[in-house]
């Protein structure tokens, strides 16, 4: 999405950071359907026992989202660290997902918080 409607990043970034007359009635609403959907994946994982029972599933999604967006958000100021490539889209996603389901730690290594 971000990839082929590069204008939605910025516009729904200036509406969370200086919010017009349309938020309430544009950007919310478009913002929490996409966090339920994925609170819903993620509670259904917590059910499941694939995640921890511990986990807020709203702030699971919402810490989820973050990442990916932010990448997008950031392609200019790190476009001389990582390649920002659309061929590379999909590896990156399935990177941030790794890292958000299993951490970067090897299991065993580091002490649990």
């Amino acid at each position: 999405m971000h990839r082929n409607n590069p204008q939605l990043l910025r516009f729904y970034t200036s509406e969370l950071t200086n919010p017009t007359a349309y938020f309430s009635t544009i950007v919310a609403p478009a913002i929490n359907k996409v966090i339920r959907i994925l609170a819903e994946v993620v509670a259904e994982g917590i059910s499941q026992g694939l995640f921890r029972q511990d986990i807020h599933a709203v702030n699971a999604s919402l810490a989820l989202a973050g990442m990916i967006n932010y990448f997008f958000l950031s392609t200019l100021a790190t476009e001389n660290l990582i390649s920002h490539s659309a061929e590379q889209d999909e590896q990156l996603i399935q990177q941030y997902v790794g890292i958000f389901s299993r951490g970067i730690a090897v299991p065993g290594v580091l002490p649990r918080c």
